[in-house]
């Protein structure tokens, strides 16, 4: 079920023309700025988007601008683990890695103390409104979010925003959801 899901959402998603997307991103990437958890946080693990996901290469760049610690992830094919690495500069500071993501070069070393960062921010090809997500179905993400205790926001298209995401026992939720129309306050819909 959650790979026909995936498929459907990322061919939909897939179809909105770029101008939308970067227009929507920018009122999303706002939003974000905004929550008291991002004003709060000094250590802010983001990812770097591709194709039409949620644009955060502004948010990135505002983040360092702001001198926020930015981690962006690192994959390892091989282990099927993900690390948070620390940069400086965007776009500088990262290389076309696994799956054609923009990832941290590497030279550059992960963290060893993930209880550190502040706030995760979290892809996903869609979510429900009790902070249920639906990866891209490699388990990077749930393996790397049991450990971390920071709160975590999801980016998502309102469209992407659905009744249900099948759950299964590994998966991780997220604890609020920042769209172009709202903000999601996952805790109130458990």
């Amino acid at each position: 079920m959650k790979k026909s899901l995936r498929k459907k959402h990322l061919l939909k998603r897939s179809e909105v023309p770029l101008p939308s997307v970067l227009k929507k991103s920018e009122v999303i990437g706002k939003r974000l700025l905004e929550l008291p958890e991002f004003s709060k946080a000094s250590k802010i693990m983001l990812y770097s988007s591709k194709d039409s996901e949620v644009d955060t290469a502004s948010i990135i760049r505002s983040c360092i601008q702001s001198e926020k610690e930015v981690y962006l992830p690192r994959t390892d094919i091989k282990s099927r683990k993900m690390e948070a690495v620390l940069i400086s500069e965007f776009p500088e500071d990262v290389e076309i890695a696994s799956f054609g993501l923009l990832e941290p070069k590497k030279d550059l070393n992960a963290t060893e103390n993930l209880r550190e960062i502040d706030l995760v921010i979290v892809p996903g090809v869609a979510f429900d409104e009790r902070g249920n997500r639906l990866g891209y179905g490699f388990g990077f993400y749930d393996r790397f979010l049991t450990e971390v205790r920071a709160p975590k926001i999801g980016l998502s298209f309102e469209s992407h925003v659905l009744d249900l995401v099948p759950q299964e026992s590994h998966d991780v939720r997220v604890d609020k959801i920042v769209t172009e129309l709202r903000i999601i306050e996952c805790s109130n819909f458990s």
